[in-house]
């Protein structure tokens, strides 16, 4: 019998399940231009320490594959592989969990997995997946470490603010900052916003000056963002 392989393996798809709820799934799809693109996970939620099924689907079977950072069994000449995942109590703060895959398929060590960095956005099929016609196969072999998940320990951010000579003032945590009932009254004209967040991230402040002609400034962060500052220079007699 002769086994012709013509393609380097990549991995598909990952999902990340606790029974039918799914907390992360991101795939790579084929667009309009033949090129395989991921943009973003199709869901992405914070997860908690417990038990979760990985559920690693793959372009072919594999004769070997594993989640370096996950001791589980595989079952060769299978293209779907589920794992466990224990995420235990040890996650005394928020953090990202990179999966990291292995694997190799029938042509064994020759024919390793696609080689995927956390920031690649596009797989060329022909120039990273198929043998060309000397039988090079292209592109690099090695680990999958395009994907993680976020852990949240349960601490919420915390937010403060500080007087013109960097003087910590006031400190909150949640996702609230002041409110209707109780507003934070400013004393200064220059006031400075910090916020630390070791989980998700912050997606946006918003902070309402309440005799201002703009009464509502907001200020946004991309996602995974743990640390930023905001300073205001407000004009005498605003406040």
């Amino acid at each position: 019998m002769i086994t012709i392989d013509n393609f380097r393996p990549y991995v598909k798809q990952v999902e990340v399940k606790q029974s039918t709820t799914t907390f992360y799934k991101r795939s790579w799809e084929l667009d309009d231009k033949s090129m395989l693109r991921s943009y973003a996970p199709s869901v992405e939620e914070p997860i908690v320490p417990g038990e979760y099924t990985v559920i690693t689907t793959f372009s072919e079977p594999m004769f070997e594959a594993s989640l370096v950072n996950i001791n589980n069994a595989f079952t060769p000449f299978t293209s779907v592989q589920v794992s466990t995942l224990a995420i235990g109590n040890y996650y005394l703060q928020d953090a990202m969990l990179p999966l990291e895959i292995r694997g190799m398929d029938i042509a064994g060590t020759a024919n390793e997995l696609l080689k995927i960095d956390p920031d690649k956005s596009y797989i060329d099929p022909a120039l990273e997946l198929t043998r060309g016609a000397s039988g090079y196969m292209p592109a690099g072999g090695g680990s999958d470490k395009f994907h993680s998940l976020h852990v949240e320990a349960g601490f919420p951010p915390s937010i403060g603010y500080e007087d013109r000579n960097h003087i910590l003032a006031h400190g909150c945590g949640g996702d609230t900052c002041g409110t209707e009932a109780e507003p934070i009254a400013l004393a200064w004209n220059r006031v400075r916003f910090s916020y630390a967040d070791i989980g998700s991230g912050i997606r946006e402040i918003s902070i309402r000056i309440s005799t201002s002609a703009t009464p509502e400034r907001k200020f946004s962060y991309a996602p995974h963002v743990y640390n930023q500052e905001i300073e205001l220079n407000l004009e005498d007699g605003l406040l």
